[in-house]
């Protein structure tokens, strides 16, 4: 992603937005062939999006037909019409980008009598043609423009997605497990705004704070974004302050060091609150906090038609929500079979090769007699439970290890619970 200037001038994001869709259009191919292994598709997202897409009238005729068989008593037939883009909160259902810029280049040239026959488009020169028209449909097409602005948007992010650029929302995979949301989307990850906390200088490195103010009684305030929450009021009837807070600290325009030889201004540093990011439902925006993530991603997971490999990271977090401790979880998904030397004397088991023969200290054959060697001659066994193992596959691409969730959730009803963990889930 190109590093610009905010603005809020809505032609400017569009030719911005245009201009990363053809960056990352070029890239296109490249990531077709690197995913050339999809399991879905040969090339994955990357190959959709280079093919070619169908005009408006063999769209319009789609549509009509899906219409047409909206109320068919067979089940198979029936299908639901296509309404709009903002229907797609999914990545994988939204349309291609190309699909969306052909669209509104379509709608823009049949608006201005430019609909030639005969007419070769390609995606280069439907991003030119709308950085052309951008002007005349600001004045023309007012009441459309925000609409084709927001679709424009849209295809900027899926093509940063798909070739894997720009500022993306981290989507989770657990689903919302609210009962009155009705499309049940992947949950996305939302982040504490972030505030002023000081300038550093980049050269000698030191720091000079801000200092934040309550904008309504002017008395000094932690650092933060939230609002002052300085007790006021007469004794009876004392609340928080409630105002906003603000730094009052001019920028510096140099280091205040003066030993510092750097001629250029300290740099902004700032800073969020972790505890209140969170994870949030794009479609009903319900809110959910570490303990309902992890209780929604459980319930999922008892569904027959849930994913059965999960993450290593996601399946210790969900059994540790069922009250399980992350030492009995890491414990199960050790070697349950493993190789040691075991004494034919006291049964004791050592590293395997470790020791010519059994360490081990045995009780005084005496009372009050010094401690005896057993000295037992030590035997390969391979120790452990062979049906208590964990299937486990390791991606060595990303470097990520998945596990069969139907293995750990068995261990975790048929293991007994102990006090530490029913405290645990009770708590």
């Amino acid at each position: 992603m190109t590093p610009t200037a905010q603005t809020d001038n809505p032609l400017v994001k569009v030719v911005r937005d245009l201009t990363e869709i053809e960056r990352c259009y070029d890239e296109l191919r490249a990531q077709a062939i690197a995913s050339g292994d999809d399991p879905d598709i040969p090339g994955g997202a990357a190959m959709v999006a280079l093919g070619p897409v169908a005009d408006l009238e063999t769209w319009a005729h789609l549509l009509d037909a899906t219409e047409s068989y909206a109320d068919h008593p067979d089940a198979r037939l029936r299908r639901r019409p296509y309404t709009s883009v903002d229907d797609e909160e999914d990545d994988e259902d939204r349309w291609p980008p190309q699909q969306i810029i052909g669209y509104w280049v379509g709608e823009w040239r049949r608006r201005r009598g430019e609909d030639y026959d005969g007419l070769h488009r390609t995606p280069g020169s439907d991003l030119n043609y709308l950085r052309g028209a951008l002007g005349w449909a600001q004045e023309h097409e007012a009441s459309a423009f925000p609409r084709f602005a927001a679709d424009v948007r849209r295809a900027r992010l899926t093509a940063e997605n798909i070739v894997a650029e720009g500022r993306r929302s981290d989507r989770s995979r657990i689903v919302c497990d609210r009962d009155y949301c009705t499309k049940k989307p992947r949950l996305v990850r939302t982040y504490a705004p972030r505030f002023l906390v000081g300038w550093t200088c980049t050269t000698c490195h030191d720091h000079t704070p801000a200092e934040y103010r309550c904008e309504d009684r002017n008395h000094l305030v932690p650092a933060s974004e939230l609002a002052c929450t300085r007790m006021v009021g007469a004794k009876g009837a004392r609340h928080a302050c409630g105002s906003r807070t603000r730094p009052v600290t001019p920028p510096p325009a140099a280091c205040c060091n003066p030993r510092c030889p750097a001629f250029a201004p300290p740099v902004e540093i700032h800073a969020s609150a972790p505890e209140r990011d969170g994870w949030k439902c794009p479609a009903c925006k319900h809110r959910y906090d570490d303990q309902e993530l992890q209780r929604a991603h459980a319930r999922m997971l008892w569904r027959p038609e849930a994913d059965r490999l999960v993450r290593l990271q996601e399946a210790v977090a969900t059994l540790k929500a069922q009250g399980r401790g992350e030492r009995t979880v890491r414990r199960w998904l050790a070697p349950r079979l493993e190789l040691v030397d075991r004494c034919t004397e006291c049964a004791a088991l050592w590293p395997v090769e470790e020791y010519p023969a059994c360490p081990a200290d045995l009780p005084p054959e005496e009372p009050g007699g010094d401690p005896v060697t057993c000295g037992g001659i030590l035997d390969e066994h391979w120790h452990g439970d062979a049906e208590a193992v964990v299937e486990g596959w390791c991606d060595i691409a990303t470097h990520t290890t998945w596990l069969w969730w139907p293995d750990l959730w068995r261990l975790h009803l048929t293991t007994r619970s102990t006090r530490r963990d029913k405290a645990r889930l009770t708590a």
